[in-house]
C-alpha cells in the first residue's frame, strides 16, 4: 500500500463513527504490545547459557 493510499485510509477512518469501549480497549492493548517489543528490541536482554 503506497503512502498516499494509507494517508486516505486513515482519513476514511477518521470520518467514520467513533469506537466502541471494546475496540478502543483492543487498539490500546495492540498499542502497548507494539511498545513492549520495541522497548525489548532497544534492551536486549543477555541469553542465558544452556549447559
Amino acid at each position: 500500500m503506497s503512502h498516499p493510499d494509507r494517508i486516505q485510509q486513515c482519513h476514511e477512518a477518521l470520518r467514520g463513527p467513533p469506537m466502541t469501549a471494546d475496540e478502543l480497549a483492543y487498539q490500546l492493548s495492540l498499542r502497548a504490545a507494539e511498545m513492549a517489543r520495541a522497548e525489548a528490541r532497544r534492551n536486549p536482554q543477555p541469553q542465558l547459557e544452556l549447559q
